[in-house]
């Protein structure tokens, strides 16, 4: 029965490897026995190949006419991932920031339009409201960075997650 691996996993890419070289090719490239290359496919277990032998796959791999890096792209991929979730809560920072910035705008151009001759009780409410609306995104941008408030001490204090 075959077995279903996740993408861009280094499971994956061994299985990829392994699928245009053929496992005993690969046993072969880092002077491993045949189960350890097999384990190294599987995404149950823990052992993985080291960086060095996963470059002398993705090379054999491309040189054998094969799309791609499998090693390099999985270890892209999951680099991505992990800095895009923890960017997470800096990019919904500067989103809140920008949502105060144009509520603050609306604001200003409100409460001044209530200091002309004309202004009427209409103009006055709106102008209340868009302050509200700047106080609802002022208290957004605190609440955020509570969430880079590093907690604890020495080496094992941390940067925690955000609130997104």
């Amino acid at each position: 029965m075959t077995n279903i691996r996740t993408p861009h996993t280094f499971a994956d890419a061994m299985t990829r490897v392994a699928g245009v070289l053929t496992f005993a090719t690969c046993r072969k490239i880092v002077k491993r026995s045949d189960r350890c290359v097999r384990n190294w496919s599987e995404e149950t277990t823990t052992k993985r190949p080291t960086i060095e032998q996963a470059l002398k796959f993705d090379v054999a791999y491309r040189l054998a006419g094969g799309d791609g890096s499998p090693f390099l792209d999985a270890f892209a991929h999951q680099l991505d991932v992990i800095i895009t979730e923890a960017t997470a809560c800096q990019r919904e920072l500067a989103n809140d920031i920008a949502t105060f910035a144009r509520e603050s705008g609306e604001a200003i151009a409100a409460g001044l339009a209530v200091t002309n001759s004309n202004a009427s009780v209409r103009d006055i409410y709106r102008a209340v409201a868009e302050v509200e609306h700047a106080e609802s995104a002022i208290a957004a941008i605190r609440r955020r960075l509570a969430s880079f408030v590093t907690f604890g001490a020495g080496s094992k204090a941390a940067k925690i997650g955000g609130t997104q």
